[in-house]
């Protein structure tokens, strides 16, 4: 059996000081430990696939990142796995306890079918998978896991059945990005008090997406990045200014915030704007508590709302109306945040965007694309090493 001390501080000499996760009562005492270890950050995710997102965009800016989390889980994990980490060719290790049925342990029945499915739906994406039993060959299977982090191009995952890794005492004196954060105020940018989103009608929206763009354009220099959501807004951003730091999601439908906070945290000197959708928020919305949370000061969040899945032919959305982001946002603990429907106001929220808080700015928006809009010329694959180059000689981090 290994010990938690002795996994993480070697998983940690590779440089993976980032981690993020959703608890496990397998991994419980582990997933305890490593969140109160003094030698890395760890970050609480709302769900699995969160936490793959988060450790791409650590990837992205250069540094790097682990997804600790349960085999029950994986299904939440399935979507960034295929249409992020494997298109774009990111390297996203994962520590994954396995529940089910394994090594004789007759396990709950809500966990049988993924038990069983777990192991081939990661070889079946591509990950290699290191699988512990307990027994004394797990500290070579846990030295081949460890190469493999070395390889940027591989894609390992780190399998712990039941006794294979035992917790010890750790201290308490601790830093972490959780509690560090614990104690910000939130501070609402005086657009938004006394707002009634009843009141806001999309259709008196004076802008466009593609104005919000065009702005946002304008307004950011060569070091800032611009990740972008699925669908209109990836393709309308590539047309309008294609960037060497813009990242664009061609997949992954609801994790651009999630992939833009891990960019954030690897590069805390950077100004990271995020350009997210509406139905696409609504589809991994604890994400915006997560983000609240960790608090990146270099972070702007920035929701296009027109209350439609535009991208997909205009189906309505599962809110009703009235429901505000922008609340949602304040809620969660965003230090400062507003509403705009026109150039002007966005343009002035803008021009204040400093690396000095964490912002929100609902941004509605009227119906409609540019005509004959083009998809990104370059391959995710492509996307991904541009971005990824661009930052190296850069002092962002």
């Amino acid at each position: 059996m290994l010990n938690s001390d002795f996994v993480v501080k070697k998983i940690i000499e590779k440089d993976f000081t980032f981690w993020s996760g959703v608890p496990c009562s397998i991994l419980g005492d582990f997933i305890n430990y490593t969140s109160e270890s003094r030698d890395l950050h760890y970050i609480s995710s709302s769900n699995e696939g969160e936490s793959v997102a988060i450790n791409s965009g650590l990837f992205l800016g250069n540094n790097k990142g682990i997804a600790v989390f349960q085999n029950s889980g994986l299904g939440n994990a399935i979507n960034p796995l295929t249409s992020l980490v494997a298109i774009n060719e990111i390297h996203a290790p994962l520590i994954m306890s396995m529940r089910g049925n394994h090594l004789g342990y007759v396990d709950e029945p809500q966990h049988q079918v993924m038990g069983s499915l777990s192991k081939k739906l990661l070889e079946e994406i591509g990950y290699s998978c290191f699988v512990l039993e307990g027994s004394p060959s797990d500290f070579e299977v846990f030295n081949e896991f460890l190469y493999s982090l070395e390889d940027l191009s591989s894609y390992p995952a780190l399998l712990v059945n039941r006794k294979s890794i035992k917790n010890v005492s750790v201290s308490k004196n601790f830093e972490s990005i959780d509690l560090e954060n614990e104690q910000s105020k939130v501070r609402l940018d005086s657009q938004l008090l006394d707002l009634d989103p009843a009141d806001l009608d999309v259709t008196k929206s004076e802008i466009s997406r593609s104005d919000v763009i065009t702005i946002l354009c304008n307004n950011v220099s060569q070091n800032d990045i611009i990740v972008s959501t699925t669908g209109f807004t990836s393709r309308e951003l590539a047309a309008i200014s294609d960037r060497d730091r813009n990242f664009y999601m061609v997949g992954a439908m609801g994790c651009a915030s999630a992939v833009a906070l891990g960019i954030a945290l690897a590069r805390p000197r950077n100004r990271v704007f995020v350009l997210d959708g509406d139905g696409a928020a609504l589809m991994r919305l604890g994400t915006l508590a997560t983000i609240a949370k960790v608090g990146p000061k270099n972070l702007t969040h920035i929701l296009l709302n027109n209350r439609k899945h535009e991208s997909t032919g205009g189906q309505a959305l599962s809110s009703r109306k009235d429901f505000s982001f922008a609340r949602v946002a304040e809620i969660s603990g965003y230090e400062d945040v507003a509403t705009v429907s026109n150039g002007k106001q966005f343009q002035s929220i803008l021009q204040s965007c400093n690396l000095d808080r964490l912002r929100f700015i609902e941004a509605y928006i009227n119906s409609g694309t540019l005509e004959y809009l083009p998809r990104p010329k370059l391959s995710p694959k492509e996307v991904t090493l541009r971005f990824k180059e661009s930052l190296i000689y850069d002092d962002g981090r």
